[in-house]
């Protein structure tokens, strides 16, 4: 077991992988635990050992592969409608088709 595993709870070990799949800077995810009152030490551990985790890389990997995904169905949305809107910002702006 890691020294970050034993010194943080589960949810703070989420959070921390979480943030760094979506992209989030390790600068930040650690700027935002010393705001949170965790040493910046502990908080540099503690990113670097979530980074250099295999579940992390591999989630970065399945999370980039997620974005360009997205980015080609867009492509092809712009293609088909000749529109340059997002199909999801539409959905989010409450243009979603009825249901049956």
């Amino acid at each position: 077991m890691t020294t970050a595993q034993n010194d943080y709870a589960p949810e703070w070990l989420a959070w921390i992988a979480q943030n760094l799949i979506r992209g989030v800077s390790r600068e930040d995810v650690v700027a935002h635990m010393v705001n949170s009152g965790i040493k910046t030490a502990v908080a540099e551990r503690a990113a670097d050992e979530a980074r250099a985790h295999p579940y992390v890389i591999g989630g970065q990997a399945a999370f980039d592969e997620i974005l360009a995904i997205a980015a080609k169905n867009k492509e092809i949305a712009e293609q088909r409608t000749g529109s340059s809107v997002d199909p999801a910002e539409k959905l989010a702006a409450g243009d979603a088709p009825s249901a049956l």
